[in-house]
């Protein structure tokens, strides 16, 4: 492999991020994340927004707003612009079987109060913002959860925030969460240690 594709990858792999967060009350779709900062209560605050279209993903992103998600070891708080009247809470339910998905109890903050329970499963979402962190919410909680699963006990009652109608592949829904580089850690490892060769043992490109 010449030393210029090895740059080229290298540089791929540290901006084509992927992350995995628990979005409460939201449709799986293309959207990306941009990390805003850790709180002194733990919370990482994220910004998420549309993202685009990959081919793990069907149809285009339309009509989805900017949204804030504040994201702790076992809750989530999802907000929007004050105009959008559109703020949800969501506190992990205790789970006893290992590696299940856990429920989160939500309450719709705008709306009076009105609550109901969904399946606490990640999104994969993208990310090329510098200082994405390695596991949300600092490694533990909503963030890290894995598996599968579907709301239950109906849904928020103004449905769930989404654009267009999109679907993941199978293959491309995440099955442990926090942030991952696409191709693993080791890949981005080996990418680095090969241009650091290239450039420093060989003398040179070519």
């Amino acid at each position: 492999m010449s030393c210029k594709l090895l740059l080229l990858l290298s540089l791929i792999s540290r901006t084509a991020a992927q992350l995995s967060l628990y979005i409460p009350d939201t449709d799986p779709q293309p959207l990306s994340a941009i990390e805003l900062g850790v709180g002194s209560d733990g919370r990482t605050t994220w910004e998420i927004l549309p993202g685009q279209p990959t081919g793990s993903w069907v149809g285009q992103v339309e009509d989805f707003p900017t949204l804030t998600l504040a994201e702790g070891p076992s809750d989530a708080i999802l907000t929007g612009a004050p105009d959008l009247n559109f703020a949800v809470s969501c506190t992990l339910l205790p789970t006893t079987s290992p590696g299940a998905v856990p429920l989160a109890a939500c309450t719709n903050l705008a709306d009076g109060g009105a609550g109901w329970e969904e399946a606490a499963t990640p999104l994969a979402v993208q990310t090329g913002a510098a200082g994405a962190v390695s596991t949300a919410a600092g490694g533990s909680g909503v963030g890290s959860v894995g598996g599968t699963g579907s709301a239950t006990n109906g849904g928020s009652p103004n449905g769930p925030v989404s654009g267009s109608p999109m679907v993941p592949s199978s293959t491309s829904r995440p099955q442990v969460a926090g942030a991952v580089r696409l191709g693993g850690a080791g890949w981005s490892v080996a990418l680095g240690l090969g241009v650091a060769l290239c450039a420093g043992v060989f003398g040179g490109w070519y």
